[in-house]
């Protein structure tokens, strides 16, 4: 008898323990409405982090595995320090970045603004609650911020630089410094 108690007390939690926290269907047209919210040229930052999912080989014994990890470049925004990190242990790297280059992503970011770029999904489909990773953060004195990220499967209240220019031209500037790493040796 116990055992049956048991089994509807969970039930009963399961079934009302569930929520479904999406929002009734919209219209099936889709519009763009962004907010900006962050002036990056009026933020004092500290740090932008890149992450970067690349093949890594790894010997264990006599054998050798290739394996796709992540990997993470934080950039200090006043000296253009680069420090490269691994998720499968490796010892972090230090890069510099040339006067050119940090020049660059300054010119970049300072003339950017963070917007919640927010789209309507058309009706009928169904967006799974999930946070994704963004493809960069920068790290102010006060504050971070996941550029790219979004808290639905989505996308439909996405993080990141109002202009799809600005953003596209910072994943390319990311893209050239990745290419150039060998020759950023620090002095």
């Amino acid at each position: 008898m116990k055992n049956i108690y048991l089994i509807l007390i969970s039930a009963t939690v399961i079934l009302f323990g569930y929520q479904n926290c999406e929002k009734p269907p919209y219209d099936s047209t889709i519009s763009n409405d962004s907010k900006a919210f962050v002036n990056l040229a009026n933020e004092n930052i500290q740090k932008i982090s890149f992450v970067s999912n690349e093949n890594t080989t790894v010997q264990q014994s006599s054998s050798s595995y290739t394996l796709v990890s992540q990997k993470l470049y934080t950039i200090d925004f006043l000296t253009g320090e680069i420090l490269k990190t691994s998720d499968v242990g490796m010892a972090a790297i230090k890069y510099c970045l040339s006067s050119s280059l940090l020049t660059e992503l300054r010119d970049i970011i300072n003339s950017s603004q963070v917007c919640k770029i927010e789209t309507i999904k058309p009706s009928g489909q169904v967006c799974a609650a999930m946070i994704q990773q963004g493809y960069a953060q920068i790290i102010t004195n006060r504050d971070q911020i996941n550029l790219g990220s979004t808290t639905d499967g989505c996308g439909t209240n996405k993080i990141d630089l109002c202009s799809g220019a600005a953003s596209d031209m910072l994943k390319g500037w990311f893209t050239a410094v990745t290419n150039q790493l060998p020759q950023l040796i620090c002095l």
